[in-house]
C-alpha cells in the first residue's frame, strides 16, 4: 500500500508540476529555430539570392546590431510557399540574429490554439526587432523592391 501512495503522490506532482511548466509557458509550443523549421519544412531552400536581392542582401549581411526576426508562417498558405523560403536564404546571412518560425493554421491560430500576440492577420508575417522592441513588420508580401531592401529599410530607416 505504501509503494501504491508513493507511486500515486509522484505521479501526481509531476503532472501538476507540468500542467503548470506547460500552461504558463511564455513560449507557444509551435516556435521553431531555423534548424527546426529547416528539418520539417518540404519546400526548396534556395542556395543563393536572386539578382533582385542581391544589393540590399549584401547589405543586410553586414548588419552590426543584435535583430530578432520572427516569421509566422502556413504550409497551407501560396504567399509563405513563395517568401519563407527566401527568407531563410536572406536572414541567415545576417550574422548577428536570431530567428523564429511559428506556423499557424487557416485560422491563424497557433498548434496550441492560442492567438498571437502579435495581431497576425496575414502570412507570411516578418517582424523585426532591436533591443526587443519592435521595429517593423512586412506583412504578406514585400514591396516591389524586394524582401531585402524592405528588411533592410526596415532595420536601418
Amino acid at each position: 500500500m505504501a509503494i501504491l501512495k508513493t507511486f500515486f503522490w509522484g505521479f501526481f506532482r509531476f503532472f501538476i508540476l507540468s500542467f503548470f511548466l506547460t500552461a504558463f509557458s511564455q513560449t507557444p509550443c509551435n516556435e521553431k529555430t531555423l534548424n527546426q523549421f529547416l528539418e520539417k519544412n518540404r519546400w526548396d531552400i534556395p542556395t543563393i539570392l536572386p539578382k533582385k536581392e542581391l544589393k540590399f542582401g549584401n547589405k543586410l549581411s553586414s548588419q552590426k546590431e543584435f535583430v530578432k526576426i520572427k516569421i509566422y508562417w502556413g504550409e497551407w498558405c501560396s504567399d509563405s510557399e513563395k517568401w519563407v523560403p527566401l527568407a531563410v536564404t536572406l536572414f541567415s546571412t545576417i550574422k548577428n540574429r536570431q530567428l523564429t518560425f511559428i506556423e499557424l493554421n487557416q485560422g491563424k491560430l497557433d498548434t496550441c490554439k492560442q492567438k498571437p500576440q502579435e495581431n497576425i492577420l496575414f502570412l507570411p508575417t516578418f517582424i523585426f526587432y532591436k533591443n526587443d522592441h519592435e521595429v517593423g513588420r512586412i506583412i504578406e508580401n514585400p514591396s516591389k523592391k524586394g524582401l531585402a531592401h524592405d528588411s533592410y529599410k526596415i532595420l536601418n530607416p
